[in-house]
């Protein structure tokens, strides 16, 4: 997914670094695009629970090493008509070789799905 910035037409919100041509092909460039405006709520009720949080247990004497760790968890997937299943998977993950506990392994798109709208892995290094 691409990110582009905002921009209004409001004059006095125009970046005084674009010159003029630059700013008529930006406008030009930015007419192709439609945006939807989503109330937040309704954005966050879509979004909240999709990420997935687990704790990864580490001995100390191993976070020096790093390498890699599978992780097998379940996530939740819900379609368009609201209909909910679990769903069982797997992922091998590479722990880096400096890592301090409390640090957050973030792998986007693995966690729950609701429609066409992902969550994130959230892994969480606890060493004991």
């Amino acid at each position: 997914m691409t990110k582009l910035p905002v921009r209004t037409k409001d004059k006095h919100n125009r970046n005084d670094k674009l010159s003029g041509d630059e700013l008529s092909s930006l406008d030009e460039f930015c007419s192709d695009f439609e945006v939807d405006e989503v109330e937040f709520e309704k954005w966050n009720h879509s979004h909240r629970d999709l990420n997935i949080i687990i704790p990864l247990f580490v001995s100390s004497g191993d976070t020096p090493k790093g390498g890699l760790r599978e992780l097998q968890f379940s996530r939740e997937i819900i379609n368009s008509a609201g209909e909910s299943r679990r769903e069982r998977t797997s992922v091998t993950i590479t722990i880096p070789e400096i890592v301090k506990n409390g640090e957050q392994l973030i792998l986007n798109g693995l966690g729950s799905a609701q429609e066409s709208n992902r969550g994130d892995l959230i892994v969480i290094i606890n060493i004991k």
